[in-house]
């Protein structure tokens, strides 16, 4: 990566870098935190913004991982200038290089990852996942559902929404016509990271977790319409409104 690419991914991390903007993530660490020591493991950290913010709660201590070799270099640059001491940063595949046994964290996330992760290896990733996680620990998704307006990924290049309904020939033609490189070793331009998303939504999710024995505690569907005040607490994670949810908040544990 040139300078350009590292000093713009580590902006991008800086953004995400407050977990305001993720209330029930902060709540459930916080909860944890008040007690005892909170191991935290960040799957698929990207750039490391989540992990540092949380590192940063007392008694928290977090591991992050990714499979992409840029997203770790920019996320290590990030610890370095903030001079971070409670986060670890490693590229690691935990299905070809397992965690060690007796590694458990009290909350493992997945921040805008479970879309990136083809349907089998993620049932994989998961059981894997159960195995380290305490008896009382939570896992979170955060992510972007297939049904919703902005979840082809390209909505800043493209300006349309729900792209990925129309014929997959026009769709892959106008992100090709509007590509952006992207920081990422795997995926490097917009039509790989848009050939790369599983098409993830609700449904998919809870059959997945059915095989995987995890139990959803809490959903969170943040709506179009949640932006009209009288619409604001309502959430509408169902058909037909599941076609504006922007973004799904799934809580799980043993």
């Amino acid at each position: 990566m040139v300078y350009t690419e590292i000093k713009s991914g580590i902006a991008y991390a800086e953004e995400q870098m407050s977990l305001e903007s993720s209330p029930i993530l902060l709540e459930i660490i916080r909860k944890c935190s008040v007690y005892k020591k909170v191991k935290i493991l960040d799957f698929g950290c990207g750039f490391g913004g989540h992990s540092l913010s949380c590192s940063k709660i007392n008694n928290c201590e977090v591991y992050g991982i990714d499979i992409d070799p840029n997203h770790i270099m920019i996320a290590n640059k990030l610890k370095k200038k903030y001079k971070a001491k409670n986060v670890t940063f490693e590229l690691r595949d935990i299905l070809s290089d397992p965690l060690p046994p007796e590694d458990q964290f009290n909350i493992i996330m997945f921040n805008d990852v479970i879309e990136h992760i083809p349907v089998e290896a993620l049932t994989k990733i998961l059981e894997e996942s159960r195995k380290h996680l305490t008896a009382n620990g939570k896992i979170y998704f955060g992510y972007p559902p297939w049904e919703g307006p902005y979840a082809a990924h390209v909505y800043r290049a493209i300006k349309i929404p729900w792209i990925q309904y129309l014929p997959n020939k026009i769709t892959l033609k106008l992100i090709k016509n509007n590509n952006q490189e992207i920081i990422g070793y795997i995926e490097s331009d917009l039509i790989q990271a848009y050939n790369g998303l599983n098409r993830i939504t609700h449904e998919k999710i809870l059959r997945i977790l059915r095989k995987v024995n995890l139990t959803p505690i809490l959903r969170k569907s943040h709506c179009i319409l949640n932006r009209l005040r009288p619409f604001k607490d309502i959430n509408f994670g169902f058909f037909p409104f599941k076609h504006l949810i922007t973004y799904e908040i799934l809580v799980l544990s043993k």
